[in-house]
This record gives structure tokens, sequence and C-alpha cells, in this order.
């Protein structure tokens, strides 16, 4: 799912609106650009949150359940996450949701 939705995000794109806003930063990824615009365009900070956090956590589980991080690290995220929403399945449905309402959010925004 990362890879649909973050990696959907083409990093161009996003440098040229950036750019015309005079707020691009090479040192940011797409997600941190992406949220720098949206604070630049003077969103409000409750939905830049509602915005980013979902893509912000899609993409760290994929960096640290996908190879990146040992297995006890893995292990961790994993037990919290069960904690958190009773099991895997439920937090996924939960990311799922929270991404489409990220990704609907952002069709609404003039770029």
């Amino acid at each position: 799912m990362d890879k649909l939705v973050v990696e959907g995000f083409k990093k161009p794109y996003l440098k040229k609106i950036a750019t015309s806003m005079n707020c691009y930063d090479r040192t940011l990824g797409t997600i941190k650009l992406l949220k720098k615009i949206l604070e630049i365009k003077g969103i409000d900070a409750h939905d830049v949150s509602m915005i980013i956090s979902p893509l912000d956590e899609l993409h760290f589980l994929r960096t640290k359940l996908v190879g990146h991080s040992s297995g006890v690290e893995a292990d961790k995220i994993r037990k919290d996450l069960i904690a958190k929403h009773g099991d895997l399945r439920k937090h996924f449905r939960s990311l799922i949701e929270n991404t489409d309402k990220s990704i609907n959010e952002l069709k609404l925004i003039q770029f």
C-alpha cells in the first residue's frame, strides 16, 4: 500500500508546487515536502495532521516491517499495534480508512 500511495506522490510535481510557493527544500522526502506545502498554503494544523499522519504511519510500517529492522523491533511494533487495535486486521482497516480520508482531503485542496 505504501508503494501505491506514498510513491504515487510524484516528487517532481511536489517540487514544482513547492518551488512556486518558495518553500522547496531538497532535503525533504515526499511526505515531509507535502506537509510543508500544506502548512505554507495555510491549511489548519489539525487538517495537516489528519492528512499526513496516515501517510507517515504507512511509510514507517513499510520501512520497519519489510526488512529494514530486526525481528525484535518488528515484533515489538506488531505487538504494539495489536495492543492498540485488538488485532492486525483491525489496524489495517483503520489505516486504510484513514489513508482514504487523507487522499480525499488532498483532492479538495487547490494546488
